[in-house]
């Protein structure tokens, strides 16, 4: 049986060289490796084309082989991860180097939001006995919250800086966790950057609770984007395997090198034949793209100011913006965004967020005080100054609040607005009058005045 696992990065890095394809074959016998192959067993084509003598490379295990194994294995110490796998996870990890060749190197990175992303044991040579590394595999790391992201991009910074001088051969990052990512300073598309940098492999192991869609959606993207593999293992058996089978698939594959003109997102096939002049002859296909991935960047809680530049720097764009409560988010931050976080998108996609409009707000009593101490009292509350409107009132003084709407203690949304009605002072009163109207009435009170000033004449002109 043939399986091929293909690394195809971007073709063309910003200032450097064109990188090659690998194309890393396993070929087992009634599931044994066959590590007795060379360079003419295999025949490589791209789309159908022949590739032209391809740089062969034995498996690691084989005898004789020069190239060894590298490996970063990156440990999910977060509470859902430990309660659940802890001792698993461990075991499977010390089985794994257990299996590992002499000539190896292995380092331990542990991760978890309270105490960071940590190296606890840098490359180390195997050697048999691997005393520093099962001490290091053993060593407490309790702490709360996943830093997921920045704990891959640490593991890939040790093959940048390993402090030794790793062999030739298959480099790969061992990831077990529970996908679960909260707290991380890194994007996704900084994790595959980094492991493109280094032609490293992202191997994930899911552990625990793997219930979640984007828990296991994200796994499988880490693994996708660097030509490794995803394998979930929610028992203890089933996390040995996986380790297992990583350390046999690294350990045992034969590996095709060769340079391409391909350089776009298109979908291609890599074919290989496997013919070893003796009864075995197979031929197995595999797609890939040299497309660099693109994934949208997690803008929640950032402000809106914060999200616009993470699209910018994302090659992405500001799509529509809604306003909604949150008594979580604070006012001004993002509540969610479409496309979800580490979905995969193209550039220019037009990414639509919601707004924290703040929490819901109480109108606070406002009756009886001034006009100016009521408009003080919405401010701090978080509410603005609607209508004033005027009304009479014999209790309540002239300028100060009668009533407002809505009504004190209504939940309404930040920066609702208040609406008062404020007091005039009390009604003018009405004149009294016998029997008529009250046009009637002034008749009489002017004829009255009339008599008293043609009395006061008269008596002028007595005296």
């Amino acid at each position: 049986t043939v399986a091929l696992r293909v690394e195809a990065r971007p073709a063309a890095p910003a200032g450097g060289p064109a990188t090659p394809i690998n194309v890393y074959a396993t070929v087992t016998s009634n599931g044994a490796p066959v590590g007795n192959l060379n360079g003419t067993n295999f025949t490589v084509s791209v789309n159908g084309v022949p590739v032209a003598s391809p740089t062969f490379a034995l498996p690691p295990a084989a005898s004789g082989a020069t190239p060894r194994v590298s490996v970063v294995f990156a440990m999910d110490y977060s509470p859902s991860v430990r309660l659940a796998a802890e001792a698993q996870m461990e075991a499977a990890v010390s089985s794994f180097i257990s299996q590992m060749q002499n000539g190896d190197y292995a380092a331990i990175v542990k991760f978890n939001e309270s105490r960071g992303a940590s190296v606890v044991q840098p490359f180390t040579l195997i050697d048999g006995t691997n005393t520093a590394l099962n001490a290091a595999v053993a060593l407490d790391y309790n702490g709360s919250f996943s830093n997921l992201f920045d704990a891959v991009v640490l593991s890939a910074d040790q093959f940048v800086t390993p402090g030794v001088v790793l062999p030739n051969g298959p480099r790969a990052i061992v990831l077990v966790t529970d996908g679960a990512e909260n707290s991380s300073d890194a994007s996704l598309n900084e994790v595959i950057a980094a492991a493109a940098a280094s032609n490293i492999s992202i191997f994930t192991i899911g552990v625990g609770n793997l219930n979640s869609t984007t828990a296991v959606a994200l796994m499988n993207q880490l693994a996708d984007q660097t030509s490794g593999d995803f394998y979930p293992a929610p028992t203890s058996t089933d996390i040995s395997n996986a380790y297992l089978q990583i350390e046999s698939l690294l350990s045992n594959e034969y590996r095709l090198t060769f340079n391409s003109s391909i350089s776009d997102c298109a979908a291609h096939t890599v074919t290989v034949r496997v013919n070893n002049n003796a009864g075995f002859d197979e031929t197995v296909t595999e797609s890939f793209t040299r497309c660099a991935p693109l994934f949208a960047p997690d803008l929640t809680g950032m402000t809106r100011s914060e999200a616009i530049t993470a699209l910018t720097q994302a090659t992405l764009a500001l799509g529509t913006e809604t306003l909604a409560d949150s008594a979580t988010i604070p006012e001004g931050s993002v509540i969610s965004q479409t496309p979800a976080a580490n979905a995969q998108v193209t550039a220019g996609t037009a990414v639509n967020l919601v707004v924290s409009n703040g929490a819901l707000r109480a109108v606070p009593d406002l009756a009886n005080l001034t006009q100016a101490a009521a408009t003080t009292a919405l401010t701090n509350a978080g509410l603005v100054r609607g209508t004033i409107t005027e009304r009479n009132s014999a209790t309540v003084p002239v300028g100060s609040v009668i009533s407002h709407s809505p009504a004190a203690g209504t939940q309404v949304a930040n920066h609702s607005t208040v609406n008062l009605f404020v007091s005039s002072g009390p009604a003018p009163a009405t004149p009294s009058g016998g029997g008529g109207g009250g046009s009637t009435g002034l008749l009489e009170i002017l004829g009255g005045l009339g008599l008293l000033a043609f009395a006061r004449r008269r008596q002028v002109k007595k005296n």
